[in-house]
This record gives C-alpha cells, structure tokens and sequence, in this order.
C-alpha cells in the first residue's frame, strides 16, 4: 500500500516543521517533521546545524517511503482501507515500528476487530506515564481517520 496526501498531511500538521534541532517530549533531538535520524541513518544531534523547509520535506517523505510505508504495509492484512492505511502510518512514525509492529491496535486490526482496534489509538497518548494533550489529539484524530 501507500500513503494517501491525506495521511502525509496529518502527520505534518501533528509534528510540526522545526529547521533547528530541538529535543521533543521524550528528550529526543528531532529535525524537520518529527525525524530523529537523517536519511544517512545518523541520529540527529541537539547541535546539527538548521535544515531548509524543502530539505525538510524532502526528509519527511523520503524517511516514510523507505521506512514506514513499507513496514506497515507488510504488517497489515490485504483488505486494509486506506484510511486505516494512514492512520496506522501515522501511529508508527509516532510511536516507531517496533512499538507499532507489537501493538494491540494491529493485532485487533488483523483480527477483523476494528472498532477494538479504533479505541488502541487512544492508548498512546503518554509520556513518561503521564497523558500529553497533544498526543491525545493526534490519537483522536488518527482514530477518527481510522474508522472513517
């Protein structure tokens, strides 16, 4: 499968564009939209120079062509919708491909099991054991792509 422009943009518009290196809530230094390694595979550093948008942007879909969309894919049963498609991408690019690869969400989903697989999105909404409100926003709209 691939990701819809639909999916593409929910996953900017909840990671954000930063051109400076920042540490995220996990005390990860991310670049760009939400990446943590550059697409030679070395991870970001707090101290990496800034990136341009298009540099950006060349990462972000660069990182979920070879990466994400292929792993998810190969995850997820054949009669997947592309709504779901994207929402699971969206969900892995966040939490990362290992989590994702052992979620509850995917298994309920590869047992036919949506509506239990829908309500898992919302499960990842913390930090550290502590709820943050933007992760349950992009929980809830990743649930509402979902299900749609």
């Amino acid at each position: 499968m691939e990701i819809s422009e639909k999916g593409v943009n929910l996953i900017a518009k909840f990671e954000g564009f930063s051109a400076y290196p920042y540490e995220d809530v996990g005390g990860v230094c991310t670049i760009g939209y939400g990446l943590t390694h550059y697409p030679n595979g070395r991870a970001v550093r707090c101290s990496d120079p800034h990136i341009t948008k298009s540099d950006g942007v060349a990462m972000f879909r660069a990182e979920l062509e070879s990466h994400y969309v292929p792993r998810v894919s190969h995850c997820v049963k054949p009669n997947t919708t592309q709504a779901q498609f994207d929402a699971m991408v969206s969900l892995a690019y966040n939490i990362g491909i290992g989590a994702f690869r052992k979620s509850t969400m995917l298994k309920y989903h590869n047992l036919g099991r949506f509506d239990a697989a829908a309500d898992e999105f919302l499960k990842w909404d913390r930090v550290e054991h502590k709820v943050v409100k933007g992760l349950l926003l992009r929980r809830e709209k990743e649930r509402d792509l979902y299900i749609s």
